[in-house]
Order: C-alpha cells, then sequence, then structure tokens
C-alpha cells in the first residue's frame, strides 16, 4: 500500500491499474484471462473498487478481482467519450474516469478515440497523474495523446494500450514507434510509481506490466 499522503500508481499491462491511497486501492480496467497477448492478470488480487471504462472483454473483467465495494478514501467522478473518431458508431463509448486521492488527481482516459471538447478538458485539466492509451487503431495514436498530454498538462503522464516485444496487440503502435511522436517518453524498468503532490514524477512514462 502507498505511504501515508501518498498515491501508488501499479501498472498490470494493456489499459489496467491499480490505483492506491490511503489503505485503499482501485484497478481500473482488468482484462479477461488470454484477452491480451503475452500478458495475463495475476490471480487472488484485492481492492475495494473496480471500474470498468467499457464493456470489452479487454477492459472488463471485475469478476477476476475480489471487491470489497466500501471505498471511502478516495472519491470518483467520470464522463463518456467516443471509442473511436466516429462519434461512436464504430466502437461505442467509453468512459474517462477521474479519481480524487486526497489533493492528488488521478485521471484514466480508458480508450479515447478522439480529441476532448474544451468543456472535457476543463474536466481534466492539471490532473496530477493521467494515464493515455497511445497504441492508435482502436484508440487515439501517440501523436493525438502527445497534443492532449500539453493540452492537459499532467504533473506525471503513464502511456497505455500499446504493443510492446511480444505483450499486447499487433495491430497497435510499439514504443518504438510511440517515442517518434512522444520523444519525452521513458521507458522504466519498474511496475509502479508513487507521490504526493509536491514528489510525483514529472514527465511522460511506460512503465513494466506486474505479472504473476
Amino acid at each position: 500500500m502507498a505511504e501515508a499522503g501518498k498515491v501508488t500508481i501499479t501498472y498490470y499491462g494493456h489499459a489496467c491499474f491499480m490505483i492506491e491511497y490511503s489503505n485503499q486501492s482501485i484497478m481500473i480496467d482488468p482484462y479477461e484471462k488470454g484477452s491480451v497477448p503475452g500478458i495475463d492478470l495475476p490471480a487472488g488480487l484485492k481492492v475495494n473498487k473496480v471500474l470498468c471504462s467499457h464493456n470489452h472483454h479487454d477492459h472488463n473483467a471485475a469478476h477476476l478481482i475480489k471487491s470489497s465495494n466500501d471505498l471511502t478514501a478516495m472519491s470518483i467522478e467520470s464522463f463518456t467519450v467516443p471509442h473511436d473518431d466516429k462519434q461512436g458508431t464504430l466502437r461505442g463509448m467509453c468512459d474517462i474516469n477521474i479519481i480524487h486521492c486526497g489533493d492528488v488527481t488521478v485521471v484514466h482516459c480508458g480508450d479515447i478515440g478522439n480529441y476532448l471538447s474544451s468543456e472535457q478538458l476543463e474536466l481534466v485539466k492539471h490532473a496530477d497523474i493521467l494515464l493515455i492509451p497511445v497504441g492508435g487503431y482502436y484508440t487515439i495514436d501517440a501523436k493525438v495523446a502527445n497534443e492532449l498530454i500539453h493540452q492537459i498538462e499532467p504533473q506525471c503522464t503513464i502511456v497505455m494500450h500499446y504493443y510492446n516485444h511480444g505483450v499486447g496487440y499487433e495491430v497497435l503502435a510499439s514504443l518504438d514507434d510511440v517515442k517518434k511522436d512522444i520523444p519525452e517518453l521513458k521507458v522504466l524498468r519498474q511496475s509502479s510509481i508513487s507521490g504526493d503532490k509536491q514528489s510525483v514524477p514529472v514527465g511522460i512514462y511506460a512503465l513494466q506490466p506486474v505479472q504473476k
């Protein structure tokens, strides 16, 4: 669990993260076993609440996670955006979740498929930690993601939903390709980052997924 007053973000691959704060935890977008090439969620994960941005098998496996559903330390807001650049007519809609952990705000963009409106940007502007897809094909690509990062201006950005050395869907951009549009991207050897309002790492990062 995160230290007192600090938020810990742990990456489980694809678009799945655990957010820990004040001895409580949220799991976002767990994926079905065998649904994402190269990775599977560890067994026995327990959290206070599970969020699924939309009802696709690589994002909606809440049944794999034990949840007490008694979240009190964090609060959640959400709004809905298209999963594609055709107003949702291709892949439907998904939620962007905004998680408030004390004075730290974490934004998980789900499978966002297009730019945000000015009104939507105001809801996520200056997020402390932004979790955003970059692989294209099913979601925005790295070029659009980079524009959104500069519009939102988070302290810390963690990329998700990409292909990397046999992990993820091959139709998605690799991290090497992502770096062409987001040259500031740093690939870390760790699975988690932690920090409070003053110490959240500043930059754009890729994490290593936790596995069994």
